[in-house]
């Protein structure tokens, strides 16, 4: 499994409702040059209005456009803070009316202005495109002056603060690896498969990432420093133990008996298998983590080649001889493996389930539907394809298979028999 960053700057700078903003006095110029900062204060912005009809409809039209998230104007929400001298609209769009306070920086020459408003973003729309304040200023589509009035209209008092110059491209790549914690950290449900260390350690290097942030006489130094260490957390994700073991246990129900899965698949994952048994003995998170992640690899491996529905002998057809195999099943005189009894469910693997344990139960029923699949089989009909579990991927970008692993979000009616196994073993000293 590979366990890397997703990129979701994207994502969190569309849906965050921000309302830092920033202005400049007359003397400034614009620069793209970014700064350390401390010493801001909260605003309480003034009372929002209605935004009459037609300008309602065309500010959420264009929040719709630039946004990467699948969503219709019906579910963008618009607070309105009036309109400037030049006809520019102040608007606070969001989506659902969500509302997230993370830090965004106006950037003028050896000052830094912001406004912490702890509230939703307020942005300019003007020309039917919506404008983060300090992207609308600096790429000219608003001046001084009517940053002056943006100021004014929005109850700001400026809190200049001397700086030391950083490089643009560490502030950026450091905010971008503290906006994949923040996406990670307000997710429900990421916390259980992960150990306490992990935790520890993302916490730690995101508080040493807001100290440099909040220091203006941070160096280049201090910096990078803060992006190896977010950055190393933020990457070295490690599995909780006890999940380890849970996975464990419920790889020992995955059984070759009648030689289906592949020789050098099957013997790979039981090496892998014996591998996180022993690693337990270790006590070492890392150790264990790796186990883990090492037999969920080959697991996916040995499992993902067969896909084809109701190819319960794998010769890559669906004939008599798999329904042959599948009554031998059912009357008991022969084994499947897990894929196989997926292979010869009825439901063709498109069934939906909301427990993460279920197994479907092969009968005579679904010999005779697939029975008849066969019988209007040409060659213009395909069987479905079948991924062997319920697979999910969570906010870290590491997948989960529901046939070796527990669910977490949702109720698993495998928890007492996987806990009551794993206490057995730890009893026995095999775990």
């Amino acid at each position: 499994m590979k366990k890397i960053i997703c990129s979701m700057l994207a994502v969190v700078l569309l849906i965050s409702t921000l309302s830092i903003t920033a202005f400049a006095s007359e003397e400034v110029k614009k620069t793209g040059v970014y700064y350390s900062m401390s010493g801001y204060d909260v605003t309480v912005l003034p009372s929002a209005s209605v935004l009459d009809a037609e300008n309602e409809l065309k500010v959420k039209a264009a929040y719709v456009a630039q946004s990467s998230l699948q969503m219709t104007t019906d579910d963008v929400e618009v607070d309105y803070y009036g309109s400037l001298s030049n006809g520019d609209l102040l608007v606070a769009p969001s989506f659902w009316g969500v509302a997230t306070n993370p830090k965004t920086y106006m950037v003028i020459d050896s000052y830094i202005y912001v406004i912490d408003t702890n509230s939703k973003e307020v942005m300019l729309f003007a020309d039917n495109k919506l404008y983060r304040l300090y992207e609308a200023y600096i790429s000219a589509v608003i001046d001084d002056e009517l940053l002056s009035e943006i100021a004014s209209k929005l109850n700001l008092s400026v809190y200049p603060t001397p700086v030391y110059e950083i490089d643009k491209e560490l502030v950026d790549e450091l905010n971008d690896l503290m906006d994949i914690y923040y996406v990670r950290h307000s997710t429900v449900g990421t916390q259980k498969p992960y150990s306490q260390e992990t935790f520890a350690r993302e916490n730690a290097a995101y508080q040493l990432a807001e100290n440099v942030i909040a220091n203006k006489s941070a160096t280049n130094e201090d910096y990078h420093n803060a992006i190896d260490r977010l950055s190393y957390a933020l990457n070295n994700t490690c599995i909780d133990k006890g999940y380890a073991k849970q996975t464990y246990v419920l790889s020992l129900k995955e059984q070759n008996d009648n030689g289906f899965y592949g020789e050098a698949d099957w013997n790979d994952y039981v090496e892998k298998r014996n591998a996180l048994r022993d690693s337990f003995k270790t006590n070492d998170e890392k150790t264990i983590s790796d186990a883990y992640f090492e037999l969920y690899d080959s697991f996916t491996n040995m499992t993902s080649k067969y896909t084809i529905a109701g190819d319960v002998n794998n010769d890559g057809v669906v004939n008599i001889d798999d329904v042959t195999l599948i009554q031998k099943y059912v009357s008991d005189t022969t084994s499947f493996t897990g894929v196989q009894v997926e292979l010869a469910s009825r439901d063709c693997g498109k069934y939906q389930y909301a427990d993460y344990g279920y197994v479907p139960k092969i009968t005579v029923d679904d010999v005779t539907a697939l029975q008849k699949v066969i019988a209007v089989i040409d060659s213009n009909t395909t069987q479905p394809v079948v991924r062997y579990g319920r697979v999910t991927t969570d906010c870290y970008n590491i997948e989960f298979n529901s046939k070796i692993c527990l669910g977490w979000f949702f109720m698993d009616s495998r928890y007492d028999e996987v806990n009551a196994k794993v206490k057995e073993l730890e009893a026995e000293g095999i775990i």
